[in-house]
């Protein structure tokens, strides 16, 4: 390093510490569209990386720079359920350019390490040139740097920039030092970093809408079911729209959220497992609220099936019963001797005295059908499973539900699709 670059460092004698940098933000929604305890619902955040928190203005810190899915969701206290998808966006945590001297705050003594310079930014400055003080007689004044600490000890890293000011053309000194440790690496390997952070930044969110109103999606089918099936007894102004790849259905309206949450609940007790309220603005579907719609609603006689049969379960299980398997035995030879055939599974639970009776269920007993069909040489490719859980009921009404017929598997021959 030439005399004069020293005597320039030697100018840097009041350094500014160094803030830590971090990734956190304070998240709140500017418009709600219902009061925080509205009926049993509250405001939960989903931030796209794992982490959830309830409330209107949550702080969350993100572990690294990247690009995240931000959810702003009501849920029901008690279950969880997702009952309506208030905002949705993308959010992306960015690397902060700043005047910061970016290296680990505890080092390995022996081997060297480099700091970056690619992000060292002055605000309405244009940097001039740039210099490095390590605390142990060594100086560097280069863009690339890296260095190499021979003894365990305390350091101050010092960064010192002579800048030109944008405004007033005039040339500045700007300092910045942080404290670092320098230890052999089995001690580092013991020792954890300080992980305490402070918020640095606030997100609003806003659902400001006109003319918006709110429907209870019920799910899709791959197949047409007429809105007056079954399937929708006792339920609200049931629409359907074609989609690219079957059909959605929702039921009620309402020009308020709180006011869909009567519908909602009566489609949840119908069976309807994955029920939430989404939004349009007439008869157009909001952006972003296709990440709410989930759930798969079956009606057997819409699907026009060559052949179709029900197979049962013992109450709480999904072991085929082997008097099952001469049927199913005789289907597979039928499948391997002719290829333009497949088959669509529906397995369903019983809502009323099952105690599982929910999509895992209908899960286990799709799979069971599954495994066996392979067993008998069908490729899985041929098998189109859809389990539906309390989605397929026979009966709806208390009191009147039959409990063998609900715990089933129909199994429908088809000609392929492909």
């Amino acid at each position: 390093i030439k005399e004069n670059q020293i005597m320039k460092i030697n100018d840097f004698k009041k350094c500014t510490a160094q803030k830590r940098r971090t990734y956190c933000f304070t998240f709140f929604e500017e418009a709600t569209q219902m009061s925080a305890d509205t009926l049993g619902m509250t405001y939960e955040w989903d931030f796209g990386d794992g982490i959830k928190k309830r409330g209107i203005e949550v702080k969350h810190c993100f572990a690294k720079p990247g690009n995240y899915s931000i959810q702003l969701n009501v849920i029901e206290k008690a279950s969880g359920n997702l009952f309506y998808n208030e905002l949705s966006y993308d959010f992306e945590v960015e690397e902060p350019k700043q005047f910061y001297i970016a290296c680990a705050d505890t080092i390995a003594t022996g081997k060297p390490f480099t700091i970056s310079t690619a992000n060292v930014f002055i605000p309405k400055h244009s940097i001039k040139e740039i210099f490095y003080f390590f605390g142990d007689g060594k100086f560097n004044a280069t863009k690339s740097v890296q260095h190499t600490y021979q003894k365990d000890g305390e350091y101050v890293i010092k960064l010192g920039a002579i800048a030109k000011n944008d405004s007033t053309g005039e040339l500045e000194k700007i300092c910045i030092q942080k404290n670092v440790l320098v230890r052999d690496s089995l001690w580092i390997v013991r020792h954890k970093p300080d992980p305490r952070i402070k918020l640095n930044s606030k997100i609003a969110g806003s659902t400001k809408k006109d003319s918006v109103n709110y429907r209870v999606h019920l799910g899709s089918s791959k197949t047409d079911i007429p809105v007056d099936a079954k399937v929708f007894n006792d339920l609200n102004n049931v629409k359907q729209y074609k989609e690219k790849d079957g059909y959605t259905y929702t039921s009620g309206y309402a020009q308020k959220v709180a006011d869909a949450i009567p519908e909602y609940r009566k489609a949840k007790e119908k069976g309807f497992n994955d029920a939430s309220v989404v939004s349009f603005k007439g008869d157009s579907l909001m952006p972003n609220q296709q990440k709410s719609m989930k759930g798969t609603i079956s009606n057997a006689f819409g699907i026009n099936a060559l052949y179709k049969k029900n197979i049962f379960f013992d109450v709480n299980n999904a072991v085929i019963n082997k008097a099952e398997y001469k049927y199913l035995d005789s289907l597979a030879e039928v499948l391997r001797k002719n290829k333009h055939l497949e088959l669509i599974i529906l397995t369903a639970s019983d809502a009323a005295k099952e105690k599982d009776a929910n999509f895992e269920l209908s899960n286990k007993r799709g799979a069971a059908i599954q495994s066996y069909f392979i067993s008998r040489g069908v490729k899985p490719s041929r098998l189109d499973i859809n389990a539906l859980g309390k989605n397929m009921p026979e009966e709806y009404e208390d009191g009147k539900n039959v409990l063998l017929s609900n715990r089933r598997a129909e199994i429908l021959l088809v000609k392929t699709s492909k």
